[in-house]
Parts: structure tokens; sequence; C-alpha cells
């Protein structure tokens, strides 16, 4: 059986900032945007990237990871 941590993967990578993808939902709401719009402007806006605190180099949340953060804060 596969035990996985909170805060990690099932490939053991670390989780996504909590906080990164609550800066997500804001922008996501403020403009109106989907998860996968919202997904691609992080990607291709340095002012998105800078409000979200992530160096371009870093991976970003794709829109599966928006979804399920989303549904657990609502189910809370």
């Amino acid at each position: 059986m596969l035990i996985i941590q909170k805060g990690e993967s099932a490939v053991s990578k670390p989780s996504y900032s909590g906080l990164l993808l609550f800066k997500m939902c804001l922008l996501q709401s403020w403009y109106g945007l989907s998860d996968y719009d919202v997904e691609d402007r992080l990607n291709d806006s340095l002012l998105f990237s800078y409000f979200y605190g992530m160096h371009i180099d870093e991976v970003s949340p794709d829109h599966s990871n928006l979804s399920r953060f989303r549904s657990t804060l609502y189910k809370n």
C-alpha cells in the first residue's frame, strides 16, 4: 500500500504551496479565467509570475492541481 504524506506527491515530489494555489484562485476570480487560462497566464505573463512569487525556471501548477485545490477548499 502506498502511503502519501501531506505535502508530497505520489512520486515524492514536494507539493505546490497552498498560498500559490490560493493566489491562482484569486486571479482566476478577478479576471474571469478558466483553470486552463490561469495556467497559461502563469506560464506566459511575468506579471502573473511575479504576483505568484514564482521564479522563471519553476514549473507552474497545472489546471488539475488548481481544480483539486478548489474542491478541497469548498469541502471544508
